[in-house]
């Protein structure tokens, strides 16, 4: 059996339909394929989802000799429902622990967050010397100012309503408080579950992993968790340890990343080849099983670009959590403890005189591509979304100015133009203003997935 190549897409927030993201996405990125031959997509009943709402998306196309081959499986992993009754009181919660925060704690975020920081305030202080001003300072009829604060309780009440929609996920996802545990281990464990099924199904030759908006920060989660699970590649109870030519091809990745923490010039192309050729490597290990099939990890629209906010409860915790590798980096994080004569002393741990790659090292065989659109003005553009290579950065010197390029390829598209707002455009065909189409931003998701 030929094996093909599976894409598994997690949808961002909102109140998704099952198959809605999925669908959009596959006719653009698969059906309107330029560079394929008769492409079309059908779906089938599949086995990897507890639901009766979901199918498999299989791609077929012509191959050179005029024969139609399904080439790819597209998933998608729908999690809205864990989320479903947000209340307004948790979404409060939430965004007034973000705006409680100094001014000072956004510092790393000048053109989206510290100005949204301070129109909040802004506002706030504004509507409350509207209401002193009616109340206190006017010689009116008293009703004015009661009907005003009636209308300022509507247009809030309005607001949270649907914001909650929205905005009611993050809420419930990014903040780990007690009450949110169990959505957050819910959503977790049954995409982790979907990539193990995949993965050891026997199908598949490698898998891609497409994350949109905070669904980017789900996949984020399960794919370290994935790795975790995975990273000795375990056959019966035995572990696999790398072999010489995995090591030598970790001692490359090695030697690149010390040009990036030393502040050298880094060959991001150089850096991806080799982690693409770790990739075939690691799926041969013992015999030709295939340990790990997960290859590339594509951000879309992405709030991890605020991973240092979401993530953590100030910088230096952060930063203290990427250093102890509780968030895997890109480039992988030290392994400290090992003599400086150790030649793998970044991705490898050893144990009984076998190398194994460490539990955070997923960056070292998977190439993380993200995509975003830059915001300006707070509302053009996507203010959700920006570059992560700096956020997951590995430890560098601090003597070392931060690079302008790291493993993480970042691509910033729909600039300008309209709509407005892009978060949810990603794949979409758009329109210029003289009515011709604008595609690029479909064409570098395309490049990237390599289908």
């Amino acid at each position: 059996m030929t094996r093909r190549t599976a894409v598994v897409v997690i949808h961002g927030i909102g109140e998704q339909k099952p198959m809605a993201t999925i669908r959009g996405f596959v006719k653009e990125i698969w059906k309107n394929h330029p560079g394929k031959n008769q492409t079309h997509f059908w779906n089938k009943p599949t086995e990897y989802f507890q639901t009766f709402d979901h199918r498999t998306l299989v791609g077929y196309s012509k191959n050179e000799h005029g024969e139609l081959s399904a080439d790819v499986d597209f998933h998608e992993y729908y999690w809205a429902h864990q989320t479903a009754g947000t209340s307004t009181g948790q979404l409060k919660s939430w965004f007034m622990g973000l705006m409680l925060s100094a001014r000072s704690r956004y510092s790393n975020h000048p053109t989206t967050l510290q100005p949204l920081w301070s129109v909040f305030w802004g506002l706030l202080v504004m509507t409350g010397l509207v209401y002193v001003y009616l109340n206190y300072t006017l010689d009116i009829d008293t009703a004015l100012p009661n009907v005003v604060t009636a209308a300022g309780y509507f247009v809030v009440a309005f607001l949270l309503s649907h914001t909650t929609r929205y905005l009611g996920d993050a809420a419930r996802y990014t903040r780990a408080s007690p009450d949110n545990i169990k959505v957050r281990k819910a959503i977790r464990q049954e995409a982790f579950d979907l990539l193990l099924s995949l993965q050891n199904s026997g199908k598949y030759k490698r898998i891609i992993l497409v994350g949109h908006s905070l669904g980017s920060m789900v996949a984020y989660d399960v794919l370290s968790a994935l790795w975790s699970h995975c990273h000795r590649f375990s056959i019966a109870g035995a572990p696999s340890p790398l072999d010489q030519r995995c090591l030598a091809t970790v001692g490359q990745l090695q030697a690149l990343t010390n040009d990036l923490t030393e502040g050298k010039a880094f060959d991001q192309g150089e850096y991806r080849a080799l982690q693409q050729e770790l990739f075939r490597q690691l799926k041969q290990l013992r015999d030709g099983n295939h340990h790990w099939l997960i290859s590339d990890f594509i951000t879309v629209g992405s709030p991890l670009t605020y991973a240092d906010i979401l993530m953590a409860e100030s910088d230096s915790d952060f930063t203290l959590r990427k250093a102890d590798r509780y968030y895997p980096t890109s480039p992988p994080s030290a392994v400290h403890g090992l003599s400086a004569e150790h030649p793998y002393p970044n991705f490898c741990y050893q144990q009984d005189g076998n190398f194994y790659l460490h539990h955070s090292a997923v960056f070292a065989p998977v190439r993380w591509s993200n995509v975003f659109s830059p915001s300006f003005s707070l509302v053009w553009g996507d203010i959700i979304s920006g570059r992560v290579d700096k956020q997951f950065l590995c430890e560098t010197d601090a003597a070392v100015p931060v690079p302008d390029k790291t493993p993480i390829a970042e691509f910033a598209v729909l600039q300008g133009g309209w709509p407005i707002l892009k978060h949810t455009k990603y794949w979409s065909e758009l329109k210029t203003k003289k009515g011709r189409r604008r595609i690029s931003h479909i064409r570098i998701l395309r490049r990237i997935m390599k289908l």
